[in-house]
């Protein structure tokens, strides 16, 4: 389709052909529009209350998922192979198939709330919480693996896949961990002067 431009505003979504300027669709939304990526043919489309799977060529809305209350609250959107994730509030993350907007998985921690920068790939999900800080891991299906208690600052950046089971993350401003997502334990750390 070559590159596709979304302008949006409050209420709307335009879809506009980078190369030529000319509007290709337009499509009501709870705007604006916060985040948007492709699934195949199709387009996803991120608001603050809204996430939306439209198609690329015509705009025709083919799903969409709405906060729980309806109010402002998703953020953290991110697709990985088929499924489409999300944080929604600071209390719940949400897996959803990217094909029929039905949620495959949602998780809500019995404790705290969850902080920025969650990490999502197909085999696990990393998190952290405030108050009980926590350092969680699940499953690829959602099932929590583990979670250990964590003193450390929250993370300033989303971690970093080395591979599908071990995570580089920021620890605080001086450390950077290598943590076993199978277990929990901590492979290695390094610390600047």
């Amino acid at each position: 389709q070559g590159l596709l431009v979304l302008a949006s505003n409050q209420s709307a979504v335009e879809c506009v052909a980078a190369r030529s300027g000319d509007s290709l669709w337009d499509l009501k939304i709870a705007g604006p529009a916060r985040w948007g990526a492709f699934h195949e043919d199709h387009l996803l489309i991120g608001t603050d209350s809204q996430l939306l799977c439209v198609g690329a060529s015509n705009g025709e809305l083919l799903w969409q998922q709405k906060t729980t209350s309806g109010l402002p609250g998703f953020a953290e959107f991110q697709v990985v192979d088929d499924r489409v994730y999300l944080r929604e509030d600071s209390r719940k993350l949400a897996c959803v198939s990217a094909q029929t907007g039905t949620t495959i998985w949602s998780f809500t921690p019995t404790e705290g709330t969850i902080l920025p920068h969650t990490f999502f790939s197909s085999h696990h999900t990393a998190l952290r919480t405030k108050q009980r800080g926590k350092f969680i891991v699940l499953d690829g299906d959602g099932r929590l693996r583990f979670e250990v208690a964590l003193t450390n600052e929250p993370w300033d950046h989303v971690p970093v896949a080395l591979d599908s089971h071990r995570l580089a993350m920021v620890a605080d401003a001086r450390t950077i961990q290598l943590m076993d997502l199978n277990d929990g334990k901590q492979v290695w750390s390094y610390a600047t002067l």
